[in-house]
């Protein structure tokens, strides 16, 4: 699935840079056949503008729009790439570039490495419901548990505790360690990530195996809503829940709009996150404590 994104990433920017009358192609190439793995390179070569050399050093970065887009008329996040780069490099230890010469068309190409063993994967059947009073979509998700943090707290998780991937994204060392606290009590296990950009990355690293996101709005380099679009961009199903200190409507619903799945406002007790853990079945202890 997340193959087909990077493709279909690749694909759609061809199209979009290449004037009427011009020609888009897919290569397939083996580089490399082993016993059980194959190096395959997959490229989508086009007729277009083409990219400078200085424009192409810019091209996976976040949020990156180089001339030839704007010559094109192309408009978009300028998170493609950049996803992209995150989930060959990251989830597949691939390698991910873009060959180009002004005026000659370009040539964006990626390499996987196959485990010829393996059938490919079904798409999981992720099952989504939208009710109109809180613009909510449900996804079905299988998380898996994720090594617990260390974190420097009186109330430690029990080596019983429930399994379940929670990623808490937030600037505040003080709300980080609050959190950390609350979800020790309850014997959920998490990871922990600065911003929204650490966050997108360890997602992706981890290839969505989150259930659940506890996603802060405000933060540097990245905030919660660019992270939240973000991720959903790259195709994570699980759930985010927004947290916010504005308790506005409009600033609410601009969340929800950016991909999350629900709102709490600040500040957040032991209640209300048993109460969103209940909400969207993530196991915990919070009635036997």
């Amino acid at each position: 699935q997340r193959i087909q994104q990077v493709l279909h990433n690749f694909l759609s920017n061809a199209q979009k840079f290449t004037p009427n009358g011009g020609k888009v192609k897919v290569l397939i190439q083996e580089l490399e056949h082993l016993p059980r793995t194959a190096k395959i390179r997959t490229s989508v070569q086009d007729s277009g503008v083409g990219i400078s050399e200085s424009d192409q050093s810019k091209l996976f970065l976040p949020y990156s729009q180089i001339r030839s887009g704007e010559l094109q008329g192309g408009a978009g996040t300028g998170l493609g790439l950049s996803l992209s780069k995150t989930f060959v490099e990251i989830g597949h230890k691939g390698k991910i570039g873009v060959n180009s010469t002004t005026g000659h068309g370009s040539t964006f190409f990626f390499e996987i490495n196959y485990d010829l063993c393996l059938l490919p994967p079904a798409s999981p059947a992720f099952v989504r419901t939208r009710t109109s009073t809180t613009n909510k979509e449900s996804y079905g998700s299988g998380a898996r548990s994720a090594d617990e943090q260390d974190i420097d707290d009186d109330e430690d998780m029990d080596e019983d505790a429930i399994c379940v991937d929670v990623l808490i994204v937030e600037d505040s060392k003080l709300t980080r360690t609050l959190l950390t606290k609350t979800l020790n009590s309850l014997h959920v296990k998490h990871d922990v990530c600065e911003n929204g950009r650490l966050a997108v990355d360890q997602v992706i690293a981890q290839k969505g195996q989150y259930k659940l996101i506890l996603m802060d709005q405000e933060m540097p380099e990245m905030d919660g809503l660019e992270a939240s679009k973000a991720l959903r961009e790259w195709g994570y199903n699980g759930f985010i829940v927004g947290v916010t200190g504005n308790a506005l409507t409009e600033q609410i619903n601009t969340f929800l709009q950016s991909g999350a799945d629900h709102v709490i406002v600040k500040p957040i007790n032991r209640i209300a996150l048993a109460s969103v853990f209940q909400q969207f079945d993530i196991p915990h202890t919070f009635n036997r404590a």
